[in-house]
């Protein structure tokens, strides 16, 4: 419920200090969203849709200036980075032009140095733009289908979910929660009389667990928009065990030199969907990820019969809410008898007297 709370405010502070203009004159809908999984790292910004067209004009969000253009064959493929007034940064990728005063600069510094991958950096006072003007053109430099990458990083190197600032976007459709997986962390333990990691699919109606010690949870769920089919990254999971409140995760922000931990983040298992698992623990051996508070480890001891309730919802507050119960199972023992030189072997369950 704190998490929430806090969550909230934050959402309402940066929607109150900042009044970003849409960056693409095209319609406020997206084809990926904030943290989700990219190959050897996470999806710090958010694609906007072209629906296929190129050459989308690409507006500045903020009064600021051009602080460095950057050109690829991988990656941002051509990119643009506007410093605005308010320190923060906003990134776009995969344009196909620049202005014409920029696109003769670009020419002129690739023939100097004799290869197309450049960078340039600019002082303040060298290209200014104003809130709403151009800069620029969508395309599909350095990917494969039209589309605007767009970031909103801010001055400590975080880059900031851009959904946070386009409260606009239509979306009323609910997460699903698909899969729930099942983590031994001692290899003695045991998941459902398994040694290895348990899944359960959350829309069968058998979703009872035992469990012979403490185990973690990775989840597999996704977001929906209206009037598209692409999948997107959640915005918020929580873990509830009795209702008391043992992880949690939220997608505002990351710094950007943890955005290469992606296999902290997704461990690699698929799910039913190909959806990638998302873990909801944090790792003894590993740095403190983000999106948890600290003292939420996602460490589940199965004393006694429990609930456990998994909560997913989407920046617009649209969530769903599953739960399984699991308690705790004894683990088999064997036992030996001696009688007049004969041994009887004896396994017993203690769970069950058998």
């Amino acid at each position: 419920m704190f998490r929430t709370i806090l969550t909230s405010l934050i959402l309402t502070c940066l929607l109150s200090a900042q009044d970003y203009h849409w960056p693409i004159r095209a319609q406020q809908s997206l084809s990926a969203t904030f943290c989700e999984y990219r190959t050897g790292h996470l999806h710090a910004g958010i694609d906007i849709k072209t629906w296929g067209e190129m050459e989308v004009p690409c507006l500045a969000i903020a009064d600021g200036h051009i602080e460095r253009i950057q050109i690829g064959y991988k990656g941002y493929g051509r990119g643009v980075f506007v410093r605005l007034q308010d320190g923060n940064l906003a990134v776009y990728g995969h344009l196909e032009l620049f202005t014409p005063a920029l696109e003769k600069l670009i020419r002129e510094k690739q023939k100097e140095l004799e290869r197309y991958t450049i960078r340039i950096e600019f002082t303040p006072d060298e290209f200014p733009v104003k809130a709403g003007k151009l800069i620029g053109y969508s395309g599909t430099s350095g990917t494969e289908h039209p589309h605007l990458h767009f970031e909103i990083r801010d001055s400590s190197r975080q880059a900031l979910n851009p959904q946070l600032f386009y409260p606009r976007i239509k979306d009323t459709r609910p997460p699903i929660l698909d899969e729930v997986q099942l983590i031994q962390i001692s290899p003695e333990d045991r998941i459902n009389n398994s040694k290895k990691s348990v899944i359960i699919d959350l829309d069968k109606t058998d979703k009872q667990v035992t469990a012979s010690g403490p185990f973690r949870v990775a989840i597999n769920a996704h977001d929906r928009a209206n009037g598209t089919y692409n999948k997107y990254s959640i915005y918020q999971g929580e873990i509830f065990v009795d209702d008391d409140l043992i992880y949690s995760r939220v997608f505002d922000q990351v710094p950007l030199k943890l955005t290469d931990y992606v296999d902290q983040l997704y461990p690699g298992r698929r799910g039913k969907r190909g959806w990638r698992f998302m873990s909801m623990f944090t790792r003894n051996d590993s740095c403190l990820f983000p999106f948890t508070p600290p003292e939420l480890t996602g460490t589940i001891n199965p004393e006694g019969l429990s609930t456990l309730k998994i909560r997913v919802a989407d920046i617009k507050g649209n969530q769903e809410i599953k739960t399984l119960d699991f308690r705790k199972q004894n683990l088999a023992f064997w036992s030996i008898e001696n009688s007049d030189g004969q041994y009887t072997i004896t396994r017993s369950y203690p769970e069950n007297a058998y």
